[in-house]
């Protein structure tokens, strides 16, 4: 069978819980946007707010900063209406633990309510997901999960910060036969690049939300001079949308090593790994989805 493509429910939207540490960095506030106004293809049922490492703050306050974040986004969206769920307020202990929060007690509520399965968008570190399939083993077939996390296995090592971030819930995920399309950060989603000059000249008179992102891009970095920045995050909603625009494979379930690097093992259950992002059609699609709503 074909992991995650099987759960696709003929030709509805998918049944879709977000699952964002939107506080991190400014990609996750795009990927809300572009969930919210593709209704065609994702019925976005919540927002959950996950956990990120910081230096300055604590699991659980970083939550905190994402539900702000997650509503000041959602402010500028008034045609979506999504509840949004506080998520872990610690990293899980063992790959066999579990944390107890709004957001696994709503995915696992989501995932009984209807037939149709849920799909969790996984874009920061998974610990509320593998708490979930942690918590509820039976909900694998029932739940796919899109996660964003680690590198393209060409890259020399997975340290990257939503994998290295909770390196058991890591384990968890990958290990747990759950319905997966992996997207790494460096090598594939990190083609997805946008630039100030970019941003202003097609969304930044998009009405509340196209001055929104647009700042929020401008004031991340001082220098915009032949600089860009990364929306890796949008590569989860733009496969939702078309899957032909994040191309992906069937491959054995990678192992994350100690030393988080990748270890190859045939015999490994299947999951869907993608190579890489098509970024024309994937910002095409978002700006014009964003300047429609302002």
């Amino acid at each position: 069978m074909d992991p995650v493509n099987r759960l696709r429910p003929g030709d509805k939207p998918w049944r879709v819980v977000l699952d964002t540490d939107t506080a991190n960095e400014i990609d996750d506030q795009f990927a809300i946007a572009h969930a919210c106004l593709s209704p065609d293809r994702i019925r976005l049922e919540a927002i959950c707010a996950a956990p990120f490492q910081s230096g300055h703050l604590t699991p659980e306050e970083t939550v905190t900063a994402s539900v702000d974040e997650i509503c000041r986004v959602l402010r500028r969206i008034p045609t979506a209406d999504p509840p949004v769920y506080r998520g872990s307020d610690r990293w899980l202990k063992a790959s066999d633990d579990a944390v107890e929060s709004e957001a696994a007690d709503a995915i696992i509520e989501l995932a009984e309510r209807e037939d149709d399965p849920l799909l969790v968008l996984s874009i920061g570190a998974c610990t509320n997901v593998a708490s979930v399939l942690n918590m509820r083993p039976d909900l694998v077939g029932r739940i796919g999960v899109v996660w964003l996390g680690g590198n393209s296995f060409d890259w020399p090592h997975a340290r990257e910060f939503n994998l290295s971030g909770d390196p058991h819930a890591s384990r968890a995920l990958l290990d747990s036969g759950v319905d997966l399309l992996l997207l790494p950060a460096m090598g594939v989603t990190s083609h997805l690049i946008a630039t100030v000059p970019d941003l202003e000249s097609h969304i930044g008179s998009s009405g509340e939300l196209g001055a929104y992102l647009t700042q929020i891009v401008r004031d991340h970095h001082a220098e915009h001079f032949g600089w860009g920045k990364e929306l890796w995050d949008v590569a989860a909603t733009a496969w939702c949308v078309n899957p032909d625009w994040v191309p992906s494979r069937i491959v054995p379930a990678p192992v994350l090593t100690e030393e988080l690097a990748w270890r190859h093992d045939p015999g490994r259950h299947p999951i869907r790994y993608a190579y890489g992002c098509h970024r024309t059609p994937i910002f095409r699609d978002l700006y014009r989805k964003i300047q429609d709503h302002g």
